[in-house]
Order: structure tokens, then sequence, then C-alpha cells
């Protein structure tokens, strides 16, 4: 079989059509992983509006509150479940593993940083952790917390935290 000018261009034409076509496919696979990546990508956001961050505070002292008096009832509705049970927390070491505060507390926030999630909104909290006295100044010391608020159920739940985004990132 002898092949004639025509049969060339043919399948030169038909060689560069797949060559194409392999790189049309390539491309829009590096483009689909890129998206991929940067929706897994956790981005993170300052909180500017005022009435979301004393919000956000008042969960925060609402947990430092229950922590301050011990009531192992309320918290265990308020820490997160997933905290719990990553940490095999129940209410008889609950306490123990939060970390006991010896006296009242409050709870000042400094910095705050959100991430969203579908409904999910997760605020990561710098603040200071005051001991509450009277005709005393406490100064207080930095404490971190995460608080999850569910914005379709209208529930929040606090998690305690390392400061590790605030530490390494900020």
């Amino acid at each position: 079989m002898k092949l004639n000018k025509t049969d060339y261009i043919l399948i030169g034409i038909i060689t560069l059509l797949a060559i194409g076509l392999f790189f049309v496919i390539r491309k829009g696979d590096a483009e689909e992983l890129a998206v991929e990546q940067q929706n897994t990508k956790e981005s993170y956001a300052l909180v500017s509006e005022k009435s979301t961050f004393f919000t956000v505070e008042s969960c925060a002292n609402r947990y430092i509150l229950n922590l301050s008096k011990k009531n192992v009832d309320n918290l265990m509705k308020i820490v997160d479940n997933q905290y719990l049970n990553n940490n095999n927390l129940n209410k008889s070491n609950l306490i123990k593993n939060l970390g006991e505060l010896d006296d009242l507390y409050s709870f000042n926030a400094r910095k705050m940083y959100y991430s969203k999630n579908g409904s999910i909104t997760k605020y990561y909290i710098y603040g200071l952790l005051k001991k509450e006295f009277i005709n005393e100044y406490d100064g207080g010391s930095d404490y971190y917390l995460i608080v999850n608020i569910d914005n379709k159920k209208n529930l929040f739940s606090v998690e305690p935290y390392d400061g590790k985004y605030f530490k390494e990132a900020l």
C-alpha cells in the first residue's frame, strides 16, 4: 500500500488533533486540581464587625464562666462534641482536662479570625483570661479558644485551643 500526499496530510492533521486534545485535557485536569486545592485550603479573615465580635466573645465568656464555676453539666453542652469524643472526655474527667480555674475569671477577646465551611463558622479567638477581683487589677494571661457557630441552627460550641494559628501565622 502506497501513501500519497493527501494521506500524509490527513495523518499529520489527525496527529496534531490528538496532541492538541491531549494538552487540552491535561490543562483542564491541572485547573480542576488547582480549584480543588483552593477550595480545600481553609482561609481566614479578620472579624471586623463589632456585633459579631462581641457575640462570639459572649459565647467564650459563657464557657469560661461555666469552667470557673465547675459546672460540668453546662460544659458538656457547650464544649464541641467532636472535641469531647476525640479526647475521650466525660463528666468525670472534663474539668481536669479543660484546665481547672481556681476562681472566677472573665475572658476579654483581643483579636478574632473566622473561616466558613457551609453553615458552620469557626472563630479563632485570642484574648486575655482575667481573674475577677474586687478593687484590684489583673493584667490577664494569653488565652485562646475556638467558637463554632452553626448559622442554620443558631447553636454554638467551644473548643479549647493552643493558639497555633495566632503564634505561627500572625
